[in-house]
């Protein structure tokens, strides 16, 4: 306890001083301890090389189990030790090198490592494509039988009796062995996606009111939005980064139709009713938990409304655009240092107890996290596990609140990743997707209950509200939003609707004014806004596990926030336990041992009224400041 007091106290210490964040111009210049030790995963270039040729020479030893699978539960046993250490190994050399190239993306060497690496990514494929029809093969009640009896198989046992369960969807070995080779094919518009939007795609210059000039990329832009007072600058600097979409509105369409046709020619072949039956199967989800989640965002948008309303009024506009949702409401400059961050967060995850705080504490001072920005850094921010090694985070620390934010995000999800890897076996240590972001933004749960209690000012504290419901905002109902329009769009091919760019677009329209009203004005080029978002065309039914994941973690947080000691160590418990599942069993599963059953509207419903208690406490703030009447 004297442990946390001290860090408490040193943190509202620290938070007065102005603090300075370090640039760097080069890696050479950061200290070594705010960077990634490799060495964790191979002590050199040499003993990657060697775990390389293994991979070739194991992935070809596993095309030799082709016929036997169905001999003995120890010829099944054979085969499912020498995938499970194929794909350890195949997990460290990608990691090493992707890693790499994370910090610099110039590295043509590590570039070319990278293509190696696809390559033999593609032969595991291939190699592999007849197991999934040679185990359905095998009968139920063999299977069920030998994962009792077999301690190897047991422990996978969910995932090898679900093959069952998908049964009717597994294509014949030479079906399923086309489609492999078909792989590449299925998704060349999703490269081609990321050719255009990310390798071609040009940012204009644009001049503002000041004859100063700045690139319209996403982090000027961002820049502009964050502290320009300016508002037609704001709404220039916006525009002129949508426009950069819509002059090739017509070819995303036309990437994205290409797309959305092979998913359902997918999911048709594979004789699943829709895309949203095929990629919910997976993980065992109704699909009335996607529905649910629209229904309710859609049904209780009103807080949101008056939140868009409160911000024109205190902003003093007279109308109110996309490009005014970034400007601070009131002056707040504090800045942190990565130092500072450390201690901030660590008081705020107080609650979590000893267990989790000691492996907080590891990653932080260990060399898990590359912390500072340098060029030819990738941007953003990311968390990759490795089995058997540890998780490694990326950062590109700024010392703003937001940084902090993303530092306790995560390390959600490194702690999700070091808890279940250090728990399961590997066959059951890689969590499903669906719960991805419950162990992130639960961290962010607990900072932000933590910043409003420890609140210094009334600026602060209108900021960390505005915080807070900006979290609401972006995570459950923007996400809700996306989730609808791609639902629609994929409905809408399995009908048999040709798809363009208008279809596209009016939908976007449409949906901008249901969810967000007639206080946010439209823009010339608002309606193309689909076009950016990378994740329609990248992954399939993605965003909406933003939201539920958002719902789940505000209940999760709020069990172990609770002033009962005992209720609070119960749901902590269950809460370590929920990380340390991987996939034993269902996600849906998981969360109902944790303590929240996302199968009922009821956690969707607790975020749309935890949104409309924050809008009102907002109101009363900026009443009592004097930014509106």
């Amino acid at each position: 306890m004297k442990y946390v007091v001290s860090l408490a106290l040193a943190f509202l210490f620290l938070t007065n001083i102005k603090a300075q964040v370090p640039i760097f111009e080069d890696r050479s210049s950061v200290p070594v301890q705010y960077t990634w030790d490799f060495a964790d995963i191979y002590p050199s270039w040499d003993a990657w090389s060697a775990d390389f040729k293994k991979l070739s020479t194991n992935v070809d030893e596993l095309a030799t189990f082709q016929g036997k699978l169905s001999e003995s539960d120890k010829a099944l046993e054979a085969y499912s030790t020498k995938q499970d250490e194929t794909i350890k190994i195949l997990i460290k050399v990608y990691a090493y090198v992707m890693l790499q190239r994370s910090i610099n993306g110039r590295d043509q060497e590590i570039n070319s490592k990278m293509q190696e690496i696809s390559g033999l990514f593609a032969k595991f494929g291939m190699a592999t494509s007849w197991v999934s029809p040679e185990m359905v093969a095998i009968p139920k009640d063999t299977m069920d039988a030998w994962t009792q009896k077999n301690a190897y198989l047991k422990q996978d046992r969910i995932s090898l009796m679900d093959i069952y369960r998908l049964q009717e969807h597994v294509l014949t070995a030479e079906k399923e062995e086309a489609l492999a080779y078909y792989s590449k094919v299925l998704n060349a518009s999703s490269e081609t996606y990321k050719a255009l939007a990310n390798a071609d795609l040009e940012y204009p210059e644009v001049t503002l009111s000041d004859s100063s000039k700045i690139t319209a990329s996403p982090v000027g832009v961002k820049n502009v939005m964050v502290n320009n007072p300016n508002q037609a600058d704001r709404l220039l600097a916006s525009s002129e980064l949508t426009k950069t979409y819509a002059v090739n509105k017509n070819t995303y369409a036309s990437i994205y139709a290409g797309i959305l046709e092979a998913r359902w020619a997918n999911a048709n072949v594979h004789k699943y009713k829709s895309c949203l039956d095929d990629v919910l199967s997976g993980d065992n989800i109704p699909t009335d938990v996607y529905h649910s989640l629209i229904k309710t965002a859609k049904d209780h948008v009103s807080p949101l409304q008056k939140y868009l309303q409160l911000r024109k009024a205190a902003l003093g506009l007279e109308k109110y655009y996309g490009s005014d949702g970034m400007l601070e409401l009131v002056e707040n400059e504090t800045k942190y240092t990565y130092e500072d961050a450390k201690l901030q967060i660590l008081a705020a995850l107080q609650p979590m107890g000893k267990t989790y705080l000691d492996k907080v504490s590891v990653a932080l001072n260990n060399r898990w996290i590359d912390v500072y920005e340098t060029p030819g850094k990738e941007p953003g921010a990311y968390n990759l596990g490795i089995y058997g090694v540890h998780p490694y985070l990326l950062l590109n620390y700024g010392g703003l609140l937001d940084d902090s934010f993303t530092l306790i995000h995560e390390l959600g999800h490194c702690m999700q990743s070091e808890f279940s890897n250090s728990t399961q076996p590997y066959a059951t240590s890689q969590y499903s997707g669906f719960v991805a972001e419950v162990a992130s933004t639960f961290n962010e749960h607990l900072l932000m209950d933590y910043l409003i209690k420890n609140a210094k000012t009334p600026n602060e504290k209108i900021s960390l509200l505005v915080q807070q419901i900006e979290n609401i905002y972006g995570t459950f109902y923007v996400q809700a939003m996306f989730a609808d329009w791609e639902f629609q769009m994929h409905s809408l091919v399995e009908q048999g609707i040709p798809m363009n760019e208008q279809v596209m677009s009016s939908k976007w329209d449409e949906l901008s004014t249901a969810y967000y009203g007639i206080t946010m004005e439209k823009t010339e080029f608002g309606k193309y806004t689909w076009a950016r978002v990378m994740h329609f065309y990248e992954y399939d039914y993605y965003v909406y596990k933003y939201a539920t994941s958002f719902a789940a973690s505000a209940k999760l947080s709020q069990d172990v926030l609770t002033p009962d000691k005992k209720e609070r160590q119960l749901a902590t418990e269950r809460y370590i336990r929920f990380l340390s599942a991987g996939s034993s069993d269902y996600p849906i599963s998981l969360l109902k041992n944790a303590g929240v059953d996302l199968t009922t509207s009821a956690p969707f419903e607790a975020v749309a009224n935890q949104m409309e208690s924050l809008v009102n406490q907002l109101e009363i703030e900026l009443k009592k400041a004097g930014k509106i009447n």
